[in-house]
Parts: structure tokens; C-alpha cells; sequence
């Protein structure tokens, strides 16, 4: 059985699949159609949240961060898929969130187990464990929504191409810091 991690709190670090900039002009469009639908306003950055752990006190957050870009920049670029939406309410944001669902993949299975295993050699125990059965499966596109009952399976719909991976310390609601970006290999 499957225990659910707890919600995100200060300092806890997470780790980000981003698109490229020429595709958040058309990320935003996505968003305006389902703000249509839906209600709610646009999620500011679209993301994809791979992973999130607390940084062990002892830890250096520099040596951290080199070991990640060893591992994760030789690692190409890959796409990322819709394939349905649902809505929740969520306890760190506080609202009804809207949110794609996404297509697993090749890919992404290894870059998840890429980042665990990474993680775990450093001492640093993930907040989603891949080993125990946890994948990420969910992009923000709106919050604030009125409405929270929404599953919908939708046909595969490209999204964006995960080009970099972002370590972004939560300092609280709606208050991050970045930490790292690393560009994925080409």
C-alpha cells in the first residue's frame, strides 16, 4: 500500500521539468481554451514537479547540485504528453486546481529513476519514491477554480518538451527560490 506523502512545506526542495521559453506562448493559449471551459485563472509557470525532498542539515547544497548536473545533462530532452485532466482541491495552494494528466513514458520512468537514484546516493530519501510505486502524473494549468469535480480523459496532447530541470526551494505559499537550472542534453 501506498502511504501519501505529506503536503509541501518551507524548505523542502523540488525538482522541475520545464519547457523552453518559445513554447510558453503556446502553453498559455492551452490554458486560456481550458479557462474557458473551466473557470479558474492560469497557473503562472507551467511545470512539471518530478520530485521533492528536504536537503539533510549536514548536506552542502553545492555538492548537491554538481552531482545532479552530472547525472541529469547528459540526459536528452524528451516530451511531455497530456492525456486527461482533473481537478483537485490542494492543501498547499489552497484552491481547486485544474491539472493534466500525463501519458507515462520511456523517458520519463528513466529520468525519474535518474533523480531517485541520484537522491539516494547522496543520503537524501525522496518525498515520492519511485521504488515504492510513485510517478509523477500531474501539470498544473489553473487554479482558483469554483468547481473542483473534474476527471476528464482527453486524446494524447503534446504539452511541452522537458528541456531543463529546475531546483526551486519552497519559502512558502507562493514564494520559491531558485536554486539550480540544468539544461538537459540535446
Amino acid at each position: 500500500m501506498k502511504l501519501k506523502p505529506r503536503t509541501a512545506q518551507a524548505n523542502d526542495i523540488c525538482i522541475l521539468l520545464e519547457p523552453l521559453e518559445s513554447e510558453r506562448a503556446r502553453l498559455r493559449w492551452l490554458q486560456e481554451e481550458l479557462q474557458t471551459r473551466f473557470g479558474g485563472v492560469p497557473h503562472r509557470n507551467v511545470h512539471f514537479t518530478m520530485q521533492r525532498f528536504l536537503l539533510p542539515d549536514e548536506m552542502s547544497l553545492s555538492l548537491l547540485i554538481t552531482t545532479l548536473q552530472s547525472a541529469l545533462t547528459v540526459f536528452p530532452s524528451f516530451r511531455i504528453v497530456a492525456e486527461g485532466l482533473r481537478a483537485k482541491q490542494h492543501a498547499f495552494w489552497g484552491s481547486c486546481l485544474l491539472r493534466w494528466r500525463i501519458r507515462d513514458s520511456r523517458p520519463l520512468e528513466d529520468f525519474l529513476h535518474v533523480v531517485d537514484a541520484t537522491l539516494l546516493s547522496q543520503g537524501i530519501e525522496p518525498h515520492f519514491p519511485s521504488a515504492a510505486g510513485w510517478r509523477p502524473t500531474l501539470v498544473t494549468a489553473l487554479e482558483g477554480l469554483a468547481e473542483c469535480d473534474v476527471a476528464l480523459e482527453t486524446e494524447p496532447s503534446y504539452l511541452f518538451t522537458a528541456s531543463r530541470a529546475v531546483l526551486s526551494r519552497i519559502r512558502g505559499r507562493d514564494d520559491f527560490e531558485i536554486l539550480a537550472v540544468i539544461r538537459l542534453g540535446d
